[in-house]
């Protein structure tokens, strides 16, 4: 898990004079009520979100934890994702997003009693 929030906050990043965060989550939603083309693309890549993070979390699902907790995991996880997104638009610094980042593998392990969400890199 600290990889997928490694690589979110990594693209999340302000780098030069463009803002942060992601455009499809931070731009693209805004429309999605006026546009239904938008809102299909939209709901679709969240969809493909979920299905990657579920993916994932289901390969390295610890022994012992059942299966429909990945598929939680992974939503819960994909709205932190696009938290972060919205915070790195606002101006939220890498520092800033890792620690949200880092507070919710420790609320998940704190739940869960699972070491392996935070193993190392």
């Amino acid at each position: 898990m600290n990889r997928i929030f490694d690589l979110a906050i990594s693209l999340y990043e302000r780098k030069g004079e463009r803002p942060g965060g992601c455009f499809i989550v931070t731009a693209a939603s805004l429309e999605t009520t006026d546009d239904p083309e938008i809102s299909s693309v939209l709901s679709a890549f969240y969809h493909d979100i979920d299905q990657a993070l579920t993916d994932c979390l289901e390969e390295s699902r610890p022994r012992g934890l059942p299966k429909r907790v990945s598929r939680d995991l992974a939503l819960v996880t994909a709205t932190v994702i696009f938290s972060l997104a919205i915070r790195a638009r606002a101006g939220a610094s890498a520092q800033e997003l890792r620690a949200i980042a880092l507070g919710h593998m420790t609320f998940l392990k704190y739940r869960l009693g699972d070491a392996e969400l935070t193993r190392s890199r």
